[in-house]
This record gives structure tokens, C-alpha cells and sequence, in this order.
């Protein structure tokens, strides 16, 4: 039994091994949370609450070979435990450990002007402190911006700001990706300023939320990675933000890049001794009373991946001019199967810089359904917050009235392209569709288990079951 404030030591192979904190002592990924990369042996890690906690190497085959750890931790002063120590000095420290920067907390509800039943909630994360060329990657418990009934979403409004409420640029602190809920957080990277100017959906679509759901803190848990750039060399920063691996663990494992690599190796500074800013992640949500939307038909957010569940993949270069195009086809609704037709209303991509454009096209038919494509920033400078030049700062949306007809099974096949003129490392394509009449309690059986060995399963806690969606035939 180990005591509270022990330090726990994880020295592995570099390049071969990391470590990952999982939910139960078992080899299942889906809501992992990476404690230490490829590169980051021997890891130190101060276990300061009690509990029992489970940490395994999620690269593929480790953990069923029995690379899987049991830490009981037992009963503390908490009042101390909590205290992290300072961020750590030295360029690009991943943070490991809970921020010191305060709560997750929401201002209460405020009738938007102009109407009579429809309310706005602001929100900021818990605060993410970080020394140019610091990263964190971490999940974070979001606050409850919703009341304890079902309610319809009219907009969701996201952005990185720091202590004073400043709008702040991708080119200090990179928003690498976000993963957890479509109702709290609808971007999941850099683009997610372009959510300030994306237009609700058309009436009388709604997407319906159970905000009794999110009264268990569990329910609201959101990775949040973020890079301080600050002082980061040009001749670095592509491997800063993409999280190159050493040579070492590109040879081993053929991954190039990614969350996994996010190391001290990446992103050095002149600045790495200046005290850290403390970045937060602002999210707005407003939202009505369905009993009052004549006709409301509900919506739901579904999330396919490009890469089949592996969440990243490499683009290599292949000469000027060139593009990288990735495809997946596969049932549209593998990963919650439906028995009856649905529709598909929205769509809307996330890549990575050299993303060019993302298609979904029905694969029977043979022609493009829709369409999302980068956006990058037009202004002078790369500190203009919201149009920084050279990064991706918005994808575009399509939106289908009346939606685009599917059926339970169709197949569909989902594109993305990616400039190859340079090498582009752990990158992204996932779509955040909206459909509708879809049932999300995934009536037409078990979903498919076609995933890619070792791959993440994100798709239940962003959509379905499990992500407190309201099943259509709720009364409300």
C-alpha cells in the first residue's frame, strides 16, 4: 500500500513504451489518459490523492502482454495532497499534474435579449498554466453549464483566453486538440475560434441535451492539449505543434508524430524560464426550452474518424504541389447502428495545418454529400487572434435542408486531403456531423468492433449512449 504523495517511478525502453492512466485494470483505451510519451523515461510520477488508479502502455499488444499496473494509494491530509508543485522550469515540460489555477466554474444563466426563454451560460475551464514551450495534455473536469432537465441547444461558442479575458493567438498558445462532448465543446482543435461566427442550425432542428447527466463530474471530462509557443524558432515550430517523435521511436513504432511524442524535446525557447500564463478554455452555451419550439425535430452529433479510430496519421512529403489524400468507407452508422432511415443536416471537418478540404461521398451513388475545407488565418502577423497567418484558424460547414437521406448500413466514404509538398506528422481528419431521426440508444445492435488494434474508442462518449443524448421518444 502507498501512501499519499508517493512518487511513483515508470523507467521503460525509450521509444518503445508509455504510459497511460485507464479507467479499470483492463487493456481498454477508450478515455485514457497519457501520463508520459515514448520519450519521456525514466517519468516521475507524485500520486497525491487516494484511490486506486490503473496505468498500462497502450502501445499495440504491451498491455495484454501484461504491461499493466495496480497503484492503491491510501487515505491522506487531502488539504495538502492537493497542492501540486510549481510548473517545472526548462523548455517544453509536459504538465502532468493538476493545474493550481482554480476550479472549472460557469456564471449563472442570463436571458438572451430579445427573447423569453432562451439563456446564455459562460464557462472557463480549470486553468492550464504554461512556461513558453510547455505543453499540456491532460483531461480536465469542465463545469455544468446546463439545469437538471432537458433542454435545446441553440449555439455553442468556444476559445483559448487567458486570466484577463484576452483573446489569445494560436501562435502562443497552439490548441492542438480537444476531445470530450459535442454539448460542451462542438471544435476540436485550432478552429475552434471559428465557432464565434458559426450559425445555429436551422430551425426547427435542435440538438437536445440531458443536463442531469452532467451533474456527475465523470460525464464532463475534456482532454485538453495546449502548446506555448512562445520563442519557439520557425525552424521549430512544425515539430513543436505536431509533436515530432525521435528517431528512435519513428524507426520502432512508424509513428511519426502526435499526441504520444508531445515531449521536452520539441519546442525549445530562450523564454522556457519565464513564469507561466495561465491559459482556460472559455466555452458559451445557450439553450431553450424545447416544450416551447413548435415542431422541434431533434438532432444529434455523430463523429467519424478518417483513420479509423487511430485518431492520427502521417502525411509524407512527396514533392511540390503534391496532396495527400486519405480514405475510409465503412457504414455510416458502424459505430451506433440504426434500424430506421436518418438524415444527415451538417457537417463540419477537423485538420491540422496542410489540411486542404474533407469530403463525405455516398459510396453506392458515387457523388460528394458534402463538403468542409481549412481556413487559414489572413492578417499580416500570427498574433492577430482569429485570422493568425499560417495557422488553421475555421473549417468550413456544409448544411443540408432537407438532410441528406441514409440508411441503417449505407455505406459511405469519408476523404480527407492534406497538402504533401513537406512532411506533416500526427495529424487529424474527423468529421462533427449532425444527423437526424437518429435513435441514440444504437438500436440495430452492438457497434462494430472493425477499429483499429490499440485505437481509441471516442465515438460512445462524444455521441452516444453514454454522452447524455436524449433518446427521440423522451417525453419532455
Amino acid at each position: 500500500m502507498l501512501t499519499a504523495v508517493q512518487l511513483q517511478v515508470f523507467n521503460y525502453a525509450r521509444g518503445q513504451h508509455n504510459v497511460v492512466q485507464v479507467a479499470k485494470p483492463d487493456c481498454t483505451f477508450a478515455n485514457a489518459t497519457q501520463v508520459a510519451g515514448l520519450t519521456d523515461t525514466p517519468f516521475n510520477l507524485t500520486l497525491k490523492h487516494p484511490g486506486t488508479f490503473y496505468y498500462a502502455c497502450s502501445v499495440s499488444g504491451h498491455c495484454d502482454a501484461g504491461m499493466l499496473l495496480t497503484v492503491h494509494v491510501s487515505d491522506a491530509v487531502l488539504e495538502a495532497a492537493t497542492q501540486p508543485p510549481p510548473p517545472p522550469a526548462g523548455s517544453g515540460v509536459q504538465i502532468k499534474q493538476p493545474s493550481t489555477a482554480g476550479q472549472s466554474r460557469c456564471a449563472p444563466p442570463v436571458l438572451v435579449l430579445g427573447t423569453n426563454d432562451t439563456f446564455q451560460v459562460s464557462c472557463l475551464s480549470p486553468g492550464v498554466p504554461l512556461s513558453p514551450g510547455q505543453v499540456a495534455n491532460r483531461y480536465y473536469t469542465l463545469a455544468n453549464p446546463y439545469p437538471s432537465k432537458i433542454v435545446a441547444i441553440v449555439q455553442e461558442k468556444s476559445q483559448i483566453v487567458d486570466g484577463t479575458g484576452r483573446a489569445v493567438p494560436l501562435s502562443e498558445a497552439y490548441a492542438h486538440h480537444f476531445f470530450g462532448n459535442a454539448r460542451f465543446v462542438v471544435a476540436e482543435g485550432a478552429e475552434l475560434r471559428g465557432t464565434e461566427v458559426k450559425q445555429p442550425l436551422p430551425q426547427p432542428y435542435f440538438q437536445l441535451v440531458n443536463g442531469t447527466f452532467f451533474n456527475d463530474p465523470a460525464n464532463r471530462r475534456m482532454n485538453i492539449h495546449l502548446i506555448n509557443t512562445l520563442g519557439v524558432g520557425p525552424a521549430d515550430i512544425a515539430k513543436c505543434i505536431e509533436c515530432w517523435c525521435d528517431t528512435i521511436a519513428a524507426f520502432q513504432q512508424k509513428y511519426h508524430g502526435g499526441s504520444v511524442c508531445c515531449s521536452a524535446h520539441d519546442c525549445p525557447t530562450p523564454r522556457a524560464k519565464e513564469p507561466p500564463t495561465v491559459y482556460y478554455l472559455q466555452y458559451n452555451v445557450s439553450y431553450r426550452d424545447p416544450k416551447q419550439i413548435p415542431d422541434l425535430i431533434q438532432a444529434s452529433p455523430v463523429l467519424l474518424d478518417v483513420a479509423n479510430g487511430s485518431i492520427e496519421y502521417d502525411v509524407f512529403e512527396e514533392g511540390p504541389g503534391s496532396v495527400d489524400t486519405k480514405t475510409l468507407t465503412a457504414p455510416f452508422d458502424q459505430h451506433c447502428p440504426q434500424v430506421f432511415p436518418f438524415g444527415l443536416l451538417r457537417c463540419t471537418g477537423h485538420q491540422h495545418i496542410g489540411g486542404i478540404c474533407m469530403e463525405i461521398v455516398d459510396t453506392e451513388a458515387g457523388h460528394v454529400i458534402c463538403t468542409s475545407c481549412s481556413v487559414y488565418g489572413n492578417s499580416t502577423s500570427a498574433d492577430t487572434p482569429g485570422q493568425e497567418k499560417g495557422y488553421l484558424v475555421e473549417m468550413t460547414d456544409d448544411t443540408l435542408v432537407p438532410p441528406y437521406p441514409l440508411k441503417p448500413g449505407q455505406n459511405v466514404t469519408i476523404v480527407s486531403k492534406y497538402n504533401a509538398d513537406k512532411n506533416h506528422f500526427g495529424v487529424m481528419a474527423l468529421w462533427i456531423l449532425t444527423v437526424t431521426n437518429w435513435d441514440p440508444t444504437c438500436p440495430g445492435g452492438a457497434p462494430a468492433t472493425n477499429t483499429l488494434a490499440g485505437s481509441l474508442d471516442v465515438y460512445t462518449t462524444f455521441a452516444g449512449p453514454a454522452g447524455g443524448a436524449v433518446p427521440n421518444a423522451t417525453t419532455y
